[in-house]
């Protein structure tokens, strides 16, 4: 439907990989590497990957529904799960990205359980218990931290600037 498809997929039961991918100009960056990565992701959930050319032509039928994507950039994710019987299901999302901007955030470290899948998962039951302990102490977001160790954001992609530079 055009829609981005982050927030359709049952959670619990019906755990799935996903990938998030930008698409620039039509093109997908890296997309050896996701597919790499949600190729195994799918191999440990049962399931068979998508096939690359129906990845392609269903983010192609999302694109033509902007009237500029050839000039535009967007993010799509890609959402692979299997039901209660085995059988795969495969949602793909697409929405324009806005112009890049870095925005100060306030962050705390909040101690997590790392994931027990070794795959970006639909499972979003310990970054909201994080998301919860944060905001409940004035913060936007938290940095799940196992054993003095950062694993990740709950929503972010976090930079370090040294010197002007990003890295």
């Amino acid at each position: 439907d055009g829609k981005f498809a982050g927030d359709k997929i049952p959670v619990g039961k019906n755990i799935g990989a996903f990938e998030t991918f930008r698409l620039t100009r039509g093109a997908v960056f890296a997309l050896n590497k996701h597919r790499a990565r949600l190729s195994s992701a799918c191999k440990i959930l049962g399931v068979p990957t998508p096939p690359i050319s129906m990845v392609k032509r269903y983010s192609k039928k999302l694109l033509s529904k902007f009237p500029h994507a050839k000039a535009s950039d967007f993010r799509s994710k890609i959402i692979v799960y299997a039901d209660s019987k085995g059988k795969r299901h495969v949602a793909i999302g697409l929405e324009p990205l806005p112009p890049l901007k870095f925005e100060c955030v306030s962050c705390c470290f909040v101690g997590a359980v790392p994931s027990k899948y070794p795959f970006k998962s639909t499972d979003r039951r310990e970054y909201d218990r994080c998301e919860k302990i944060a905001n409940g102490n004035g913060f936007d977001l938290p940095l799940l931290v196992h054993k003095g160790h950062i694993l990740e954001s709950s929503i972010a992609n976090v930079f370090i600037v040294k010197d002007g530079v990003v890295s």
